[in-house]
């Protein structure tokens, strides 16, 4: 029979100014992998927090039982649960030995035993079958290597529960079997529990052993793995049924088999002479209506495409051309003018202005088409325009940004744009913070959009979610 590592029982606790966690009851086993599946403002990231100890509310109110011990302190908490996230990863020229024996230690003792750590760092390495040299850089680290020296840190710890909080962007599918297995390998042997925070559902359905559910602060399914058998039994539990309907019309954008496609009319831009990451120059053409997705796990070569294409930034000699008129200069704001227009994270506060309304928001880009006297002439005209326009949106156009959640942020981005109708939109990781919901309206958004004739450029590290809304998929790796 399995130990239990960690079980939680009758948690109620206020997470947000008007969320509340109601009842929740969880127990993890050793040798478990367990997802934690929920929309952004479901609670499950707040009971990620409160299991990592991150959560500064007195404790002692819920049951806590770590290994069958009643816990009442958080630093006990963070004793005994590893949290993987990708900040874990930015000390790029430290070494490996020198990160994993960051582990309540001073830099004195480091200094003085700096050899006995990599001995030890190697053995752990050894101990699990794996060929890594102690010495190296983080930074020279692939990206599954980084998670395999944070499961060594978790083992040097001494921790017995690992929340994973990751979609594994820049991992190819090989890579991401090869970090299962060792996980798998770090459970068994060492006796731990791990925790998924998951969005993708083609890794939910292939690691997980165990599925919670969550929505509205409440869990409102457990079950094992072999009880899932497709993406609309996973919808309707985190979104209910009438939520799962409007997703469905969501993800219909996606099919556009029989349909006119617009695509070869008309060029609409060209980027040229651009740099790519091995040194090769390159000049781009893109077309009226067409979905065009760039596939590269390197992030500096990601962010790189991006802020050319994106006009923020110039390789040597790139020059642009928006419908017949050549651009030297690189200037965002003049790129946004000429219609082509930019998002570098869907759904960030900093998209948005946090003390206007909706309804303002969505009303900013616009502002440089009509005059100040037309502004105030027509506003009310322009306000009804928006309201009859907007799909997904379901905030009220007076409520204030700051009061919205996570996929108001992401409608709210998109939204703008389609109604500036750009000639271009250029994303970059457009689902990096989305929810499974989130994923949909973007998609969505996507499809419009080059129905309408945008030329639509997504800049992503795999080809999860843009396979069934690209026209071409450029794969730079």
């Amino acid at each position: 029979m399995k130990k239990e590592l960690l079980r939680i029982t009758n948690l109620n606790c206020q997470y947000k100014t008007v969320k509340y966690m109601v009842g929740i009851n969880i127990c993890l086993l050793e040798d478990e992998c367990v997802g934690f599946l929920g929309l952004s403002d479901s609670g499950k990231d707040f009971l990620i927090d409160f299991i990592c100890g991150d959560v500064e509310e007195d404790i002692r109110s819920a049951h806590f039982y770590l290994e069958g011990r009643r816990i009442t302190g958080n630093e006990e908490i963070k004793r005994t649960v590893y949290h993987m996230k990708e900040s874990n990863f930015v000390l790029d020229q430290w070494t490996v030995a020198e990160y994993i024996g960051l582990v309540g230690e001073g830099w004195l003792w480091m200094d003085r035993q700096q050899k006995a750590q990599m001995n030890k760092t190697e053995a752990y390495f050894r101990d699990l079958g794996l060929d890594m040299d102690s010495t190296r850089k983080l930074g020279n680290l692939s990206e599954m290597e980084k998670r395999i020296v944070d499961l060594v840190k978790m083992i040097s710890r001494g921790s017995k529960i690992i929340i994973i909080d990751d979609d594994f962007e820049g991992m190819p599918p090989q890579d991401i079997e090869e970090f299962n297995r060792v996980l798998r390998l770090v459970m068994k042997k060492y006796r731990m529990a791990a925790v998924l925070n998951l969005r993708s559902s083609r890794l939910m359905m292939k690691y997980l052993d165990r599925y919670i559910f969550f929505r509205d602060g409440r869990i409102t399914k457990k079950c094992r793995r072999g009880l899932i058998h497709s993406d609309e039994q996973i919808d309707i539990f985190l979104l209910g049924k009438t939520r799962t309907t409007r997703k469905k019309e969501l993800d219909a954008f996606t099919y556009r088999e029989n349909e006119e496609h617009i695509i070869g009319q008309e060029c609409v831009y060209r980027v040229c002479n651009l740099e790519l990451e091995n040194g090769e120059q390159v000049s781009l053409s893109f077309e009226k209506g067409k979905v065009t997705t760039f596939l590269s796990l390197n992030d500096t070569e990601r962010e790189h495409l991006f802020d050319v294409l994106s006009g923020r930034t110039r390789d040597h000699g790139t020059y642009w051309i928006i419908g017949k008129k050549r651009i030297d200069a690189d200037n965002v704001s003049r790129f946004v003018k000429c219609g082509v227009v930019s998002i570098k994270q869907l759904g960030s506060r900093e998209e948005a202005f946090s003390n206007m309304s909706v309804g303002e928001n969505l009303l900013l880009p616009s502002l440089c088409k009509i005059t100040s006297a037309d502004y105030i002439m027509f506003a009310r005209q322009i306000q009804k325009t928006i309201n009859s326009n907007k799909e997904n949106l379901t905030a009220d156009m007076s409520a204030l940004m700051k009061d919205m959640e996570l996929n108001d942020y992401v409608a709210l981005s998109m939204e703008r744009w389609y109604l500036y109708n750009p000639r271009v939109l250029i994303l970059l990781d457009p689902f990096d913070q989305c929810d499974f919901y989130g994923i949909s309206i973007v998609k969505s958004y996507i499809i419009k959009l080059s129905k309408r004739g945008t030329a639509v450029i997504i800049i992503k590290s795999r080809e999860e979610f843009v396979a069934d809304i690209s026209d071409e998929i450029i794969n730079l790796n």
